[in-house]
């Protein structure tokens, strides 16, 4: 039994890393490699700027190849990477439904027992539970396992899409897509538990 509830948390954390690596590579990508070098570039015009209209011209230009840049002109792109996270807020509220005050796993997520780690929480939780509840406990984690590791099947194959489009999109448009699509592929290729 505690093997199990081992290897829930450890499948929830594992699953949970990958989402937040996959996501801050994002985020990365789109702040460091296309906002913040265009900012600076758009300044440096702006200040050789003489009139409203070429301050105009200037900030057009930012923010259609800032656009280009993020992916925002392309078709398939922008609804790849939403899907792409909305199955991240899916895996977080099927995982807040494991670990609710109503779930057999709450009793090991809390600190109410007084031991100072998990597995001594857990411990002494069996200790208390009669062999029917073990078994009840044991088909939930079963299920717990099968919905962890569907979700995480559910995240791999989303993000193989989203390295598809940025590829796609990378060989026909904008060679910049390449550098997140080399960050997500190593993310995913990182998958053994």
């Amino acid at each position: 039994l505690e093997t199990m509830h081992r290897n829930v948390f450890l499948r929830i954390h594992t699953i949970r890393h990958r989402i937040l690596i996959s996501v801050q590579q994002i985020l990365y990508y789109c702040f460091w490699d296309v906002i913040e070098p265009l900012w600076q570039k758009m300044i440096v015009l702006m200040k050789e700027a003489k009139t409203v209209d070429e301050l105009t011209k200037i900030h057009m230009h930012h923010l259609d190849q800032m656009f280009q840049q993020c992916g925002l002109t392309a078709a398939k792109l922008p609804r790849t990477i939403v899907e792409l996270l909305k199955r991240a807020n899916k895996f977080t509220g099927t995982v807040h439904k494991l670990i609710s005050s109503k779930s057999p796993l709450s009793r090991f997520t809390g600190s109410s027992l007084g031991q100072n780690t998990v597995s001594g929480r857990l411990l002494a939780e069996m200790n208390r539970d009669s062999a029917a509840d073990i078994d009840s406990q044991l088909a939930y984690l079963k299920s717990a396992l099968d919905k962890l590791d569907q979700l995480d099947k559910y995240w791999m194959d989303q993000l193989k899409i989203v390295l598809g489009a940025l590829n796609h999109y990378a060989r026909k448009f904008e060679e910049s897509f390449l550098n997140l699509a080399v960050r997500l592929d190593c993310n995913r290729r990182d998958t053994a538990y």
